[in-house]
């Protein structure tokens, strides 16, 4: 009996043991979940190579001295147009079809017509002077009359060849700026038909704050990124700094002008980096790791699974990563994505993208 109330008692005192142990247990899993924590990645601090550079934007034009006006010599009705504006053309491509107005055929006719007289002319004093009814001086006029007449003509006949039977075509690749024209159309001579653009070679004007002005040289590196594809960038240096006010945009202008441009189109709007100070390497981090209080920026740095809060002085921007003047150590790991949620001391859960 007795060896039996021992069991008994024994087998109490694991199971107390045993419920205070789950007990325990629960208690502290408790206590790990309610412990708030987050999901979050990180980046290591590094030094990396930064520019001190402004950031600004424009649209894209081409050059005025890569614009041509397209006209010709003798008054024409135009046929047949076969481009539009905005339209690339290759060399030799059809721009319009030409046929020669009723004066057009008159004055040609007018300039055979004067040759002959000028001709007949110089024939008749000529002989006269032989027979001393006239003078050297009368002799002498008639041969530049005829000399001129010739060279009209000549001129007439050398337009009708250039202009390849009145069609006129492209003489090298470009952009169709305007088509001035319409068919049916009779133009004078020297009438601008159409603009044509060089098909390589851009022209791009960015708008400058007034304050900003004083940072920006003639010949800085400019790097050209065009909104529509920010895949594209192109390099280029300012030409130009305008000296008054667009009244349109309050900005003063700067002009970059870029070869081997074809893939910007006229008229788009670009973002261009303005390369003031040449790249050094320094302490940057992502800059979606930046968050701001009143204007003032701070970080979450990971230190042993918390999050801990740092206040630190930004330098350059670049778009990507920004530089960390004070705050920060290199090596030291950033909070960049799940940092909008955090707060000093709190538990994180490092996640890899």
């Amino acid at each position: 009996m007795l060896a039996k109330n021992k069991v008994l008692k024994m087998g109490g005192i694991i199971l107390a043991i045993l419920v205070i142990a789950v007990l325990i247990i629960r208690h502290f899993k408790s206590t790990e979940e309610t412990v708030p924590s987050a999901a979050v990645q990180v980046a290591i601090a590094q030094y990396v190579p930064m520019s001190k550079s402004l950031t600004v934007y424009g649209t894209v034009s081409f050059p005025s001295e890569q614009i041509q006006q397209i006209s010709i010599q003798n008054e024409a009705v135009v046929l047949q147009i076969f481009v539009t504006p905005g339209q690339h053309v290759k060399k030799n491509d059809l721009l319009l079809q030409l046929a020669p107005s009723g004066n057009a055929k008159m004055t040609y006719e007018d300039a055979k017509i004067a040759v002959d007289f000028a001709t007949k002319e110089l024939n008749r004093l000529t002989k006269l002077r032989r027979q001393f009814l006239a003078t050297n001086a009368e002799v002498q006029t008639a041969t530049q009359n005829l000399a001129k007449a010739q060279t009209e003509l000549n001129n007439l006949q050398i337009q009708q060849q250039n202009e390849q039977g009145n069609t006129l075509r492209a003489n090298s690749d470009g952009v169709i700026l305007a088509v001035n024209v319409q068919a049916g159309q009779i133009v004078s001579p020297n009438t601008a038909l159409l603009s044509v653009a060089g098909d390589d070679k851009r022209q791009v004007r960015l708008g400058v704050e007034n304050e900003d002005l004083e940072q920006i040289r003639v010949g800085q590196q400019v790097i050209i990124t065009p909104l529509q594809n920010e895949k594209l960038k192109f390099i280029g240096y300012i030409k130009n700094i305008t000296s008054e006010i667009d009244p349109n945009t309050g900005l003063i202008d700067i002009i970059v002008p870029l070869d081997k441009a074809s893939e910007l189109i006229a008229g788009s709007m670009v973002r261009a980096e303005i390369i003031m100070k040449p790249a050094s390497k320094t302490l940057a981090i992502p800059r979606g790791a930046i968050l701001y209080q009143q204007d003032k920026p701070y970080i979450y740095v990971a230190v042993n699974g918390k999050a801990q809060q740092r206040w630190v002085t930004i330098g350059e921007d670049n778009g990507q990563f920004v530089s960390i003047l004070s705050g920060l150590k290199a090596n030291e790991q950033v909070v960049i994505v799940g940092n909008y949620e955090l707060t000093d001391g709190m538990a994180l859960r490092v996640e890899h993208p």
